[in-house]
């Protein structure tokens, strides 16, 4: 079983890295989705679940190679989606699939680390402690309450057992006490027992830990047809305990996630609206830290308190590009657990429904513009375009089948041809690195809105490939990732 789960971990990054093994690295790139990331977590979990009721056949989790992977490959590829055995199919909700269906394609070499650690330290501890009094919710000591380690701590030692090759095949996220003991010695002062242990309390569990988790409501689905989509205790613990002094995370981009966005669960499920009460201003103040990074002050503008009885608008954000007003509507939410593995036409209303009272809300006060507003005359004669930012991405929510969705919802209140755009802050980020470099975000909206959604930044991925992460995000992350190289074990 432990050999089987460093198996799937050196898998997934010879996919990815032809120095581990060029053979699978090739057969990876001439079979596109043969190893992914979903692929390797849903094989870790069910490896792990069903390794104490599985005899040594040949697909003994004890036994796991190359061959033994291909034939798990082969099983798991023909699970359908639980659409096809709809008798009403035809008639059912295209995004459904195509939520799912993302979800699945989602790549951990698409998960910049240093947007990933940048972001979330400017998010949870600079913007957070910031303006902690004023929204009486301070995250960075609360966190701290909850792990017994400060947020940047947490964030340091992920990276170090992310960075970790202390396994047989020199893959990354394999971490042995032996290892973490050397680094210690060399200057790594971080790596106390008493941390290390916070950490992994954090971030790590055995395998009966792991099946426990997996059973505990919510996470089961209640339809065996989605089983594939349900929650996945990796997501919560990316390192499993293999030995009681070594760790191997399946998939290491997990790691990431966990000790990033991962703390947003951890306060939610501490505080729950208490956290997200608070949580709203603080996303709200970050967005405006990056505009105002990449813009002049002079065009970024924070909404305006006007009107009896008071009214606050025209949006949480304004950027002027020439004639252009861009509306920046900020939601604190990601996507629920149901989204993300059921995608029933409910849970895609639900989001639809949220979004569109965004956009209504955003719209209203365009008409008090329109309908000449003495407070808001700045913006007389503009062109207006809105932005839904929220922190974690809705699946496929730009796409027509999506806004067709969305669209229904806003026409029934009369409201029809608007210019939207709904973005989660990674995807706003990276825009935002583009906009940093002289290309308009105006135009970078037009594309979004206008062309096929895999197309929309084709003129730009030269760009993007020197530098997807504008530069206050990414000199943050600098600094955590830094800090590893500075105490490189050898």
């Amino acid at each position: 079983m432990d050999d089987a789960l460093i198996y799937l971990n050196f898998l997934l990054q010879a996919s990815q890295n032809p120095a581990l093994d060029q053979s699978i690295y090739t057969f990876a790139q001439d079979n596109p989705g043969a190893i992914s990331d979903f692929k390797i977590e849903f094989l870790a979990k069910w490896l792990i679940i069903k390794s104490r009721f599985t005899s040594p056949i040949i697909l003994s989790p004890s036994e796991l190679n190359w061959q033994a992977y291909l034939e798990l490959s082969m099983l798991y590829d023909q699970i359908d989606d639980p659409i096809i055995h709809d008798p009403n199919f035809k008639n059912r909700n295209p995004v459904e699939v195509f939520v799912r269906m993302q979800y699945q394609q989602l790549q951990g070499q698409h998960r910049l680390a240093l947007q990933s650690f940048g972001s979330a330290y400017l998010l949870f501890y600079e913007t957070a402690a910031r303006v902690a009094t004023s929204v009486r919710y301070n995250i960075p000591e609360r966190f701290r309450q909850l792990s017994g380690i400060s947020i940047e701590q947490f964030m340091h030692l992920g990276f170090i057992f992310l960075a970790s090759k202390a396994g047989p095949y020199g893959a990354i996220g394999t971490i042995s006490q032996e290892y973490l003991n050397k680094a210690k010695m060399q200057g790594l002062d971080i790596l106390t027992d008493e941390n290390i242990q916070r950490f992994l309390d954090m971030t790590s569990c055995d395998h009966e830990a792991f099946r426990q988790v997996a059973i505990r409501s919510p996470y089961p689905v209640s339809d065996p047809e989605f089983v594939l989509y349900e929650f996945n205790p990796l997501k919560k613990f990316p390192l499993l305990q293999v030995h009681y002094d070594r760790w191997v995370a399946p998939n290491p981009a997990l790691i990431i996630d966990r000790v990033t966005l991962g703390i947003y669960y951890d306060l939610l499920d501490a505080d729950s609206t208490q956290f997200t009460q608070s949580f709203g201003t603080i996303f709200e103040e970050y967005v405006g830290d990056l505009l105002k990074s990449v813009y002049p002050e002079t065009i970024v503008l924070r909404e305006k308190v006007y009107g009896q009885p008071q009214k606050r608008g025209p949006a949480d954000w304004v950027v002027i590009e020439g004639d252009t007003a861009i509306l920046f509507e900020c939601k604190s939410f990601i996507p629920n657990l149901n989204f993300v593995s059921i995608s029933s036409q409910a849970d895609i209303e639900q989001y639809a429904r949220r979004v569109a009272n965004a956009i209504r809300q955003t719209h209203q006060h365009i008409n008090e513009i329109q309908a000449g507003e003495p407070q808001l005359q700045e913006f007389t004669g503009s062109v207006f375009k809105i932005v839904v930012l929220t922190v974690g991405r809705i699946q496929t929510v730009n796409t027509v089948f999506f806004k067709q969705e969305i669209d229904t919802i806003l026409a029934a209140k009369g409201i029809s041809n608007l210019s939207y755009t709904v973005l989660s802050l990674q995807e706003f980020e990276l825009l935002l690195s583009l906009v940093e470099r002289d290309v308009l975000l105006t135009e970078l909206l037009d594309r979004l809105e206008g062309e096929n959604q895999g197309e929309a930044l084709t003129p730009y991925q030269e760009m993007l490939s020197q530098n997807a992460t504008p530069s206050l995000v990414a000199q943050k992350g600098e600094e955590i990732i830094t800090f590893f190289r500075n105490h490189q074990v050898s």
